[in-house]
């Protein structure tokens, strides 16, 4: 599994936990409080959600910077063999 995978499943279940955060904090308003206060179920929502944001955001740039690495390795590979190349046929 690679890394971009690993922070979308990461990512999905912060939003996820945030959903049963709001739940909770619906059923805390119209039932009565489990273990959180309402308005604290709501800040562990937020909070949730913020943190699976930046973890999509940096999934994000971690694909970007893998993909300027493989350019730029593929380039210097080029070069390296096409120097090669040039090499040899002046041995000749």
């Amino acid at each position: 599994m690679g890394k971009s995978m690993y922070h979308k499943i990461l990512a999905d279940g912060f939003f996820v936990f945030s959903f049963f955060a709001i739940f909770l904090a619906m059923i805390g308003f119209l039932v009565g409080d489990i273990w959180l206060a309402s308005t604290q179920w709501m800040l562990v929502a937020i909070f949730t959600v913020l943190v699976g944001i930046y973890v999509k955001l940096s999934a994000q740039e971690d694909e970007e910077i893998l993909k300027n690495k493989s350019a730029k390795s593929l380039k210097t590979r080029a070069v390296s063999t096409t120097k090669k190349k040039v090499a040899t046929k002046r041995k000749k």
